[in-house]
């Protein structure tokens, strides 16, 4: 039957420029000097302030401002400083505690150019939040003590301009946490963890004053964000689960009563700094695996604007052009090339920007004890371990990984217990494992991770976990199914494991509680062994590529915590690969066969794009 719109088709919009890719995003700018975690961070988008941080003692008393689109150098900070906090404006700023060491209570003030001293905290501490202006401040939670695991306190400081009182204590002990508000009788402190119980939380409180009320709980528990905006306008930037894997890119916008998501950052990464309001926003260094010097503006756009719709199609009349927008699909591209090409790493781990591949083999049979570190776009030598090895289980960042277990290539060939921890750039010994196995799987972090499945001596598919605190191993639940060569993500207490061989090809999917693995019913769409994935994803979000289905494989499926879906193939078929990176950004590299060194990076899918409708 004929239309009217079929005859006279239908009404295009004339717009004078694009559409705004979304309601809310973040764009890059100008990098830091200064590559620092830890960092004291305040002002707004356009004039905001990057004091002191880690490594000490380079820049541990840097200043950075920014303006707009560049940094430039500062007052120097009174003394070598990270941990601490920081609030108010570039030019009437408050930075206070963090550690020196010890950790102190020194409190200074910034005018634009130079620091000098103000009131001293009543309570040394580090790792607390800050929240307010140069003249009526807050100074919430944090530790105490000097050990990293010293109990947090619930106290709140008041400053008024020249020395701090006492005021309401928090509901819930924690530091890391982030904070925002305008004064000392208006703010918001959200997330953070408590070393006592082990764990992160993502309850928020709000302050009018006097006293400490419950707000609403953030998406998720996490710590080590950024935050911005007004009690009741507030930003949650960035950040990491409890044990600091997974390194998180989300951002939670705060109205008062309630948390809803917003879009990540492009680079996920922790302890940062930041500043701005809920609309605009500024973020900063902290670390993505190693510390970085990334700035990425965030702003939120309202009515008028005109945002970007998947299926919109609009005249732009600045360039005369018809255009068109879709959803960008999930994609591989080729990344840098490795100096060795190797297959069964003895360790691979990291995020997509600062990865690491060590050991390994080649179809020759040489044997390789070499590291080599991914910057995103090139390969550099790392540290060696003692000796040629393959083929075990690893997990973590590029400056705090864990291999255990491996293959040595002998002489005299063997299986073993061993495990070394990498600080990028040496390996040194770690604790032993309990089982001798090769082909296992890793989860979690350096001091907070877990090693699973693989095979012993006898050469016998095993299912028990141990689990790593930092020194030593300890038994942990076991596999609901044994096996070997699977993939694997998320942490020590919330972990998963999918693929792999039982004997012959599984698609089974695991997760893990942090005491005993559950049968997940919904298997992978392509059951195989010898693949690898986005480590340092989630239980409920990572990326699972290539592998053996009883031939090599280019098979890519996204997980979702729900089910898994079939995406872009990898551009080569590969089993025996090295992997690294997290659900939305992973590094596939190395492998067989033949024997390789090029390195492919993914992209998840939803990006929505515009393009320029042409006709021949």
């Amino acid at each position: 039957m004929t239309t009217y719109k079929g005859i006279k088709g239908f009404k295009v919009r004339s717009l004078a420029a694009d559409p705004l890719p979304s309601v809310a995003g973040y764009t890059a700018g100008g990098n830091m000097s200064n590559a620092r975690a830890y960092v004291g961070g305040n002002g707004t988008q356009t004039a905001a302030l990057a004091t002191a941080g880690n490594p000490r003692p380079s820049h541990g008393t840097k200043t950075e401002e920014y303006n707009g689109s560049s940094w430039s150098d500062g007052g120097a900070y009174p003394t070598n400083t990270n941990s601490l906090a920081a609030c108010g404006t570039q030019t009437a700023g408050l930075a206070f505690g963090g550690i020196t060491p010890p950790v102190t209570t020194a409190t200074n003030e910034y005018d634009g150019s130079s620091w000098t001293s103000g009131g001293a905290l009543n309570t040394a501490r580090r790792y607390l939040a800050g929240a307010g202006i140069q003249t009526s401040a807050l100074a919430i939670g944090g530790t105490g003590g000097t050990p990293s695991v010293s109990p947090a306190p619930t106290s709140t400081e008041e400053y008024d301009g020249s020395s701090w009182t006492a005021g309401g204590a928090l509901s819930t002990t924690r530091r890391l946490g982030g904070a925002a508000g305008s004064s000392s009788s208006a703010g918001l402190f959200f997330g953070g963890n408590d070393p006592g119980p082990s764990a992160a939380f993502n309850s928020t409180e709000e302050y009018n004053g006097s006293s400490w009320t419950a707000g609403g709980n953030l998406g998720v528990a996490y710590d080590s964000m950024a935050g911005a905006g007004t009690q009741t306008a507030a930003l949650a930037m960035g950040g990491a689960t409890y044990g600091g894997s997974p390194i998180l890119g989300r951002t939670e916008a705060y109205d008062g009563s309630s948390w809803s998501s917003k879009s990540d950052m492009t680079t996920a990464r922790s302890n940062l700094g930041g500043g701005g309001t809920q609309t605009t926003a500024i973020v900063f260094g902290g670390t993505t695996g190693s510390v970085t010097t990334a700035t990425e503006e965030y702003n939120e756009f309202s009515e008028p604007n005109d945002f970007l719709n998947i299926g919109q199609v609009y005249f732009n009349t600045t360039e005369n052009k018809f255009k068109f927008t879709k959803e960008g699909a999930a994609s591989w591209a080729a990344g840098g090339t490795m100096s060795d090409a190797r297959y069964g790493f003895w360790a691979s781990f990291g995020l997509q920007t600062a990865a690491v591949a060590c050991g390994g083999a080649d179809s020759p049979n040489e044997f390789f004890a070499t590291t080599e570190e991914y910057d995103g776009s090139s390969w550099t030598s790392g540290g060696n371990i003692p000796t040629a090895l393959g083929s075990g289980g690893s997990l973590g960042t590029l400056t705090a990984g864990l291999g255990a277990g491996a293959y040595r290539f002998g002489p005299p060939a063997a299986r073993l217990s061993d495990s070394y921890e990498y600080d990028g750039s040496s390996w040194t010994s770690g604790g032993s494992l309990s089982t001798q196995r090769i082909n296992s799987a890793g989860f979690g972090t350096q001091t907070a991770g877990a090693i699973s499945g693989g095979s012993n001596p006898g050469n016998t598919i095993v299912g028990n976990t141990e689990e790593y605190d930092g020194s030593s191993f300890s038994s942990g639940g076991s596999l609901a199914t044994s096996v070997r060569n699977g993939g694997s993500a998320g942490t020590q207490t919330s972990g998963i494991i999918f693929g792999g061989s039982t004997g012959s090809v599984s698609a089974v999917t695991q997760t893990y509680d942090g005491s005993s693995f559950s049968t997940n019913p919904a298997s992978m769409n392509t059951a195989r062994t010898s693949l690898k994935s986005g480590l340092n994803g989630t239980q409920t979000s990572t990326v699972a590529f290539g592998g053996n289905t009883g031939s090599q494989s280019n098979a890519t499926e996204d997980w979702d915590g729900t089910s898994w879906t079939t995406s872009t193939a990898l551009p080569a078929t590969v089993q025996s690969h090295g992997g690294a990176g997290t659900g939305a950004a992973a590094l596939s590299f190395g492998g067989t066969s033949p024997d390789r060194a090029d390195a492919y990076e993914y992209t998840f899918a939803g990006t929505a794009t515009t393009e320029t409708a042409t006709t021949s």
